[in-house]
């Protein structure tokens, strides 16, 4: 699937997003017909409250640099019409456990406005080859990458990923069965994420931290209105787990706070905007930034990418 000419809309699609939070859709009820129930983490991703953000912007601006970028943004909105800057609307990452073993087995959902034989063409021009075209038991589907990844087009949705993740995303799903609870806490957010942990991945943890290796299941909403909020849970097996990863957490923002770099950019007084708590077995991680502090953000990222 890496060598496959669609990969640059799905890099732009990311890069268009918070660099750090944003890889974790509009990923409301109509989106969740294609996660499969059982999917280990879904994220979220709404571009029409996002692309309004000063955010949003400097990230736009910085790609706006980069000419190869904006050469394909520019050949692909000339051949489709579709621009990424304006018609996307959502993005529904799902996650599956296969993911640990293949990377290649997530599925992104966009909603979005793509004209499809637009599209087919355009991606057959690059490949130099037609693209091979399915009929299946849940509807008509393209093959990417000799079979390995899967593309169709349903309605206003984009459904593209790993063929054993995507051919699920494509069956019959009840979004109802997709972690109700933890998402029902988040998913209005413009960005959120809502998941749950495998024996494989609490045992990749642990061998990070025996504390991590207890986690369960986690969600976190962030909203950009004129400042920032967040506001993040995480389940573990214990109560002594989240109260000692509360502990090194609080620490570690003390430590931030006082950081050189940190204050030399004018960001360290972004650490004591954090508030880490530990209740039980859950842990509580909350943020708020005012309309100042995110300027100071955007400003560092735009000096970075200088």
């Amino acid at each position: 699937m890496h060598r496959h000419p669609l990969r640059f809309l799905l890099v732009i699609a990311v890069l268009l997003l918070l660099p750090s939070w944003a890889r974790q859709a509009h990923a409301t009820g109509a989106a969740l017909q294609f996660v499969p129930s059982d999917s280990m983490a879904v994220v979220g991703i709404d571009f029409d409250k996002l692309r309004t953000t000063a955010v949003q912007k400097t990230v736009e601006q910085a790609l706006r640099k980069d000419k190869d970028a904006i050469k394909n943004i520019e050949e692909l909105r000339k051949e489709t019409g579709f621009d990424v800057f304006k018609d996307i609307h959502g993005l529904t990452v799902v996650l599956p456990e296969e993911v640990l073993k293949d990377d290649n087995q997530f599925v992104m959902i966009l909603e979005a406005n793509i004209n499809e034989a637009k599209m087919v063409k355009f991606i057959e021009k690059k490949d130099g080859k037609a693209l091979p075209k399915k009929s299946g038991a849940n509807g008509d589907f393209y093959e990417l990458d000799g079979g390995r990844a899967g593309l169709a087009f349903r309605g206003k949705f984009v459904i593209i990923g790993g063929m054993a993740t995507f051919e699920k995303a494509i069956g019959k799903n009840d979004p109802a069965q997709v972690f109700p609870t933890l998402r029902a806490s988040v998913e209005k957010e413009m960005l959120w994420i809502a998941g749950s942990t495998t024996v494989v991945s609490r045992q990749k943890l642990g061998k990070q931290d025996a504390n991590a290796g207890k986690l369960e299941s986690f969600a976190a909403g962030l909203s950009i209105p004129s400042g920032a909020k967040m506001k993040a849970s995480a389940h573990f097996s214990d109560a002594a787990a989240a109260d000692t990863l509360a502990k090194l957490m609080t620490k570690g923002l003390a430590e931030l706070g006082n950081d050189s770099t940190m204050q030399q950019m004018g960001l360290a007084e972004l650490a004591s905007r954090v508030t880490v708590s530990a209740n039980g077995s859950d842990l509580s991680i909350s943020v708020d930034l005012t309309k100042g502090q995110i300027e100071k953000i955007a400003k560092s990222i735009q000096a970075l990418l200088h």
